[in-house]
């Protein structure tokens, strides 16, 4: 079976052969690889939802524990929370853009103003802790108390009136809603 036509037919089918298998390997590779990135881009969509809902979790656990006695306590567990976070983020803010580090200091800020708003709470308190306070005095404890404590009331209207951290808060979360939202599959609505 040395004919030198045969020879060049087999020739001829295993070139286009192994043409049409680099064809198939190179469609496949591409295949796997959007289907990959697709996923880590899933993947970073859901621990970056997780990531802000656990930080927003753990600042309402720390305003429910603040008190004058334990708010070096709490400035302390802040900073492991906030840096669980700025390790969350640094992945999504590559892929994703400013906007996640813009979102990252809007957070941070929250917890900055959380805890000047307490030590203030705090201050008053020594300096009614004697005497009764003053009307002023007692509107700046309500104000404050509100804001540290995470009361809402409702208006006249009876539209619920969030108190300013609460709310900054809420935004932050649906900004990040917002981003990884195109990301999460159809049936999933909130991470």
């Amino acid at each position: 079976m040395d004919h030198p036509l045969l020879n060049t037919w087999f020739n001829g089918v295993t070139a286009i052969g192994t043409g049409l298998l680099a064809v198939f390997a190179f469609v496949g590779l591409s295949t796997w690889r959007q289907q990959m990135y697709g996923q880590t881009k899933l993947d970073l969509a859901i621990k970056l939802g997780n990531a802000v809902a656990r930080y927003i979790n753990s600042m309402q656990d720390i305003r429910s524990r603040l008190n004058a006695t334990n708010l070096a306590d709490m400035r302390k567990r802040y900073g492991k929370i906030r840096a669980a976070l700025e390790r969350s983020l640094t992945t999504p803010e590559i892929i994703w853009g400013e906007e996640i580090g813009r979102i990252q200091t809007e957070l941070e800020s929250c917890a900055g103003y959380l805890f000047s708003q307490a030590a203030a709470l705090f201050r008053l308190f020594e300096k009614t802790n004697t005497r009764f306070p003053t009307e002023k005095e007692a509107d700046t404890h309500t104000e404050l108390s509100n804001i540290v404590y995470g009361y809402s009331d409702y208006d006249d209207d009876g539209k619920l009136d969030e108190d300013k951290l609460t709310a900054r808060l809420r935004t932050a979360k649906a900004d990040i809603d917002r981003i990884v939202k195109p990301h999460l599959p159809k049936n999933v609505s909130d991470v």
